[in-house]
């Protein structure tokens, strides 16, 4: 190639055309070879030197402060749940279930006169999965007894406090929603299971 010159010539329609001056000759190979080098100094160019865009990080509810305020569109906060959510309040007793194979029951009553009774229903077999109920309401005391005003009606209270697993004058059902238990005593039966007080 002594005295030759190499042209390159890039087309619109995306390919390269290679010349050579006369005197110089490339094997056919050399010239495919050349062509493929071109083209990956190319690509490799133009895709390190674009600009990545990346989606805006936007938190529920607040407007991110790099962008002018009218551009910005906040995502709308998650809805809260139905019903009373559970009270941050210090704890004044609890009722706790007793060891069975049924479930774990948890009664907070707390100091601002709000309540949470949660029942974990244990699988029966290694297949299923554990059930969460949660209810919520508020407390009173009255004399020897506590009241407690469940927000919804959401399960049978006959059911949660069943006399025919009660010792004594453990509870007494209101109405649908309201249930009095005897506060005098250390253990009140909720579906079926002897729950502590502590």
């Amino acid at each position: 190639m002594n005295g030759a010159s190499l042209s390159i010539i890039l087309k619109p329609d995306g390919g390269i055309e290679t010349g050579i001056n006369k005197g110089c000759y490339l094997y056919p190979m050399t010239r495919i070879i050349i062509q493929y080098a071109i083209s990956a100094i190319l690509l490799f160019t133009f895709f390190s030197c674009a600009k990545k865009i990346q989606p805006l990080a936007v938190k529920p509810g607040k407007a991110s402060s790099s962008l002018p305020k009218k551009d910005v569109k906040t995502l709308p906060s998650k809805p809260k749940p139905a019903g009373r959510t559970l009270p941050s309040a210090t704890i004044l007793t609890t009722y706790q279930s007793t060891g069975n194979d049924m479930a774990n029951i948890v009664v907070h009553l707390r100091e601002n006169k709000t309540f949470d009774f949660q029942i974990t229903i244990l699988p029966k077999t290694t297949a299923e999965k554990e059930e969460r109920i949660t209810l919520t309401g508020t407390w009173k005391k009255e004399k020897d007894r506590t009241l407690l005003h469940f927000d919804k009606k959401e399960v049978d209270l006959n059911t949660l406090f069943d006399k025919n697993f009660a010792s004594g004058e453990e509870f007494e059902i209101l109405d649908p929603q309201k249930v009095a238990i005897n506060s005098m005593t250390n253990v009140i039966h909720i579906w079926g299971i002897a729950c502590e007080k502590k």
